[in-house]
């Protein structure tokens, strides 16, 4: 399961198509949701966490965007590298490697800790020494891609 967005009016293939599975999305959508609060660029964003066509209509609109968010990216300090990651918790942890064998008990201390909303760029020790971050996180290099789609899309529908 994922996020399939498309290009409205692409001018070339960066332009025609960019896919998201859903642990990734949520970070980019929420990155999009501060951009546009940050720059008050005003766009609704109902509708870009499900798969019902949202989007923006115009080039215009997508530059502006663009431009916003490779501004956040490029001032954040603790984003630098291609692969580094943009964590934010919503509620669910997993371990180091992706595992889901965090416990509830864990998850309710971690969530104590890093409240709902809370963005992290790098695994943090539970209680029981385990690696964990949260479940919802993508790459630097991924956002960029994103960016890259917006300079080329022609405006873009989520499905």
């Amino acid at each position: 399961m994922g996020m399939d967005i498309y290009g409205r009016d692409p001018k070339n293939e960066e332009g025609k198509y960019f896919r998201a599975n859903l642990w990734s999305w949520r970070p980019i959508q929420m990155l999009i949701a501060h951009t546009n609060e940050q720059y008050n660029l005003g766009f609704n964003l109902d509708g870009y966490g499900d798969n019902s066509g949202a989007g923006l209509n115009n080039q215009e609109d997508c530059d502006q965007l663009a431009d916003a968010m490779l501004h956040v990216v490029e001032s954040d300090k603790d984003f630098t590298d291609d692969y580094d990651t943009l964590y934010v918790n919503l509620g669910m942890w997993v371990n180091d490697n992706g595992g889901f064998s965090v416990s509830k008990e864990q998850e309710e201390k971690l969530n104590e800790q890093y409240p709902i909303g809370t963005i992290l760029y790098t695994s943090v020790v539970a209680s029981n020494g385990e690696l964990v971050n949260p479940a919802w996180g993508t790459s630097r290099k991924h956002v960029l891609q994103f960016i890259e789609f917006l300079r080329n899309c022609g405006g873009f529908e989520i499905f």
